[in-house]
């Protein structure tokens, strides 16, 4: 089993395939959600596997006491590790949850191999139990999403067609409005922040080496054409709670662990325009990314060749954020 979540409460983590990432919110009450990938595995011999499907599961566990965590609600839904580093998000409010699904299963002869899926599910999480309450229809392999601060608009990046699903939300309903093409179906679009002041989102473009910058106003989201240079492969992003700085994680490689140092790259969000200013060098393949909530630290979760046979170990990286 694979397994991916989210929290909504103080603080909405979100770990995707071993990978961590964090956004504050609002919301008082403490629940993980954790998507469960029952399909992707590895033979004897190590190599990737796609199990039969129709397995997975959402689990939505109660965290207020944390010494004594409680599963809420396990409901039979389809998600996949494979492609996002972030697609679980929770509104601010607590009472909704957006669940991507980028891959699905498709029959071939005696086994089965995975296509992009175009779906992402609406979670009632107020509902006794939580249940799955709609789906929307968005571009080809959706993968990370954000939401407002505000929680009226969230993002969804289309990683096999380069674009962006840009969805209003409205209490428990959600509509897409519209759809921003950033780039090629071969940059691979993987991951959004929106800035604390909902003014901004910043879009991962991995193979391209670059990040697009979007304008939100009144719901309406925009693309000027500008994109910063990141390092090699910039697979996951966040922005600290100041709204002054992001971060990328690069992943090198192709998205691939090597061996090799990675990056992380350091946007100043206050220049006109926001520029690259930095690169911090991390270990192996950074794929999770998480800044504190005082916006003093961040953290990289390494890949290290945990996906590949060989002698690498997974690891953390940390780094103090200095500003002057």
């Amino acid at each position: 089993m694979r397994a991916f979540g989210l929290l909504a409460g103080a603080a909405a983590a979100a770990v995707v395939g071993g990978s961590i990432g964090v956004t504050p919110i609002s919301a008082p009450a403490q629940t993980l959600i954790v998507g469960n990938d029952e399909k992707a595995g590895v033979d004897e011999n190590g190599k990737p596997i796609t199990r039969e499907p129709g397995h997975d599961t959402l689990s939505v566990i109660d965290i207020s006491k944390p010494d004594s965590p409680r599963i809420a609600a396990t409901i039979p839904l389809i998600n996949s590790v494979a492609g996002p580093p972030t697609n679980l998000a929770v509104s601010p409010s607590g009472d909704i949850a957006l669940v991507a699904n980028s891959l699905q299963p498709e029959t071939e002869g005696w086994a089965h191999r995975l296509v992009p899926d175009n779906k992402v599910f609406l979670i009632d999480l107020k509902a006794t139990p939580p249940k799955v309450i709609g789906t929307i229809t968005v571009g080809k392999q959706p993968s990370g999403m954000a939401i407002s601060p505000k929680g009226d608009l969230a993002l969804v990046a289309n990683r096999a067609d380069g674009t962006i699903s840009v969805l209003s939300i409205h209490g428990k309903d959600v509509l897409v409005t519209d759809t921003i093409t950033v780039g090629t179906p071969t940059d691979g679009v993987s991951a959004i922040a929106i800035t604390p002041d909902g003014k901004h989102a910043l879009v991962t473009r991995p193979a391209a080496d670059k990040v697009a910058l979007l304008s939100i106003s009144d719901g309406k989201v925009t693309y000027d054409k500008h994109d910063l240079p990141a390092g090699i492969f910039p697979y996951n992003i966040a922005v600290t709670p100041d709204g002054k700085l992001a971060l990328t994680a690069d992943t090198g490689n192709g998205g691939s662990s090597d061996g090799n140092v990675d990056t992380v790259s350091v946007i100043d969000l206050e220049a006109d325009p926001p520029r690259v200013i930095d690169h911090v060098t991390v270990g192996d393949s950074p794929e999770g990314l998480a800044i504190s909530p005082k916006g003093d630290l961040a953290i990289t979760v390494e890949a290290r060749g945990s996906n590949k046979k060989g002698t690498f170990l997974s690891g953390i990286s940390s780094m103090e954020i200095c500003r002057s």
